[in-house]
């Protein structure tokens, strides 16, 4: 994989959208095909080499570009019941400071107003990272890359099946990857946690307490200072269940998603033909 975990490479419809919010600040530094290749300098040896950029869904332009850089390539999409999804993203985003609201209601109220560039946290780096409901288009995006890939180079990856049986689900990527099978050890990594004292948390995590970090610290101490703010700012308390009448009003308002990405993944022979995602996620209830 590439030394950098997400290099946002393909994403140029991204670079754009952060550059003129932040007054051309670059938050995404890899531009160039020469910086991109750099990443992969040192697996000269190995069969295969990929990294993994999960914005690249979400991507007007990432289909085309990744295309017209490597027709061959297999991509890997991982999809989730959009209700646990949007929760996922929204206390991800209010733990790493970019969101501010610390109220998922009314982050999903401001939606609107935000696509405006209205009532947006100063240190965004990319505003559509808020958008939490255009990130469940899921069907819409997915046919993005159809458009330009045949359904055998992509693998889509239910999340609800890969937490039920890790093992599986690994083998049947290798399989696509045409890699050798790898035996891995069931463990639970980034773990979602909530976050307690947002507000001095996002003090601490400014740009500018960060320059004054990265001036006087050096890398080892900075990584022992961000992850003693961790501990104090976050807790593995469960957040509160959403009420069920909520629950329901936004299950509904997905209903019609669900409906959409579960014909088009059965259409392209993307899943299992026993699953049926409407059920599998519950929405017949609804």
């Amino acid at each position: 994989m590439s030394t950098t975990k997400e290099p946002w490479y393909f994403c140029t419809d991204i670079h754009r959208e952060s550059d003129e919010y932040n007054w051309k600040k670059l938050f995404f530094p890899i531009r160039k095909q020469s910086e991109y290749l750099k990443l992969f300098e040192d697996t000269d040896s190995y069969t295969i080499v990929g990294e993994a950029t999960p914005n690249y869904i979400n991507s007007q332009e990432a289909p085309k570009n990744i295309y017209e850089f490597n027709p061959k390539a297999k991509l890997l999409c991982i999809i989730r019941e959009p209700l646990s999804f949007i929760k996922s993203s929204f206390y991800q985003s209010l733990k790493t400071g970019h969101e501010t609201e610390i109220n998922l209601f009314k982050a999903l109220e401001l939606e609107k107003e935000r696509r405006k560039w209205k009532y947006l946290p100063k240190k965004i780096r990319n505003p559509q990272r808020l958008f939490y409901t255009e990130k469940i288009n899921f069907t819409r995006n997915l046919q993005r890359y159809l458009e330009y890939f045949p359904a055998n180079q992509i693998k889509v990856i239910i999340y609800e099946e890969f937490k039920k049986d890790n093992q599986k689900t690994i083998d049947g990527i290798t399989d696509f990857l045409w890699v050798e099978r790898i035996h891995i050890n069931k463990k639970e990594l980034n773990k979602a946690k909530n976050t307690r004292y947002p507000k001095i948390r996002n003090l601490l995590q400014n740009n500018f307490m960060s320059n004054i970090a990265i001036k006087y610290f050096p890398k080892n101490i900075i990584s022992i200072l961000w992850k003693i703010l961790d501990y104090v700012t976050t807790t593995n308390k469960k957040s509160k269940e959403l009420p069920e009448n909520e629950k329901i009003k936004l299950m509904q308002k997905f209903k019609p998603e669900v409906i959409k990405i579960n014909n088009l993944l059965h259409k392209n022979n993307l899943i299992d033909p026993k699953i049926d995602l409407v059920k599998y996620w519950g929405y017949d209830q609804v």
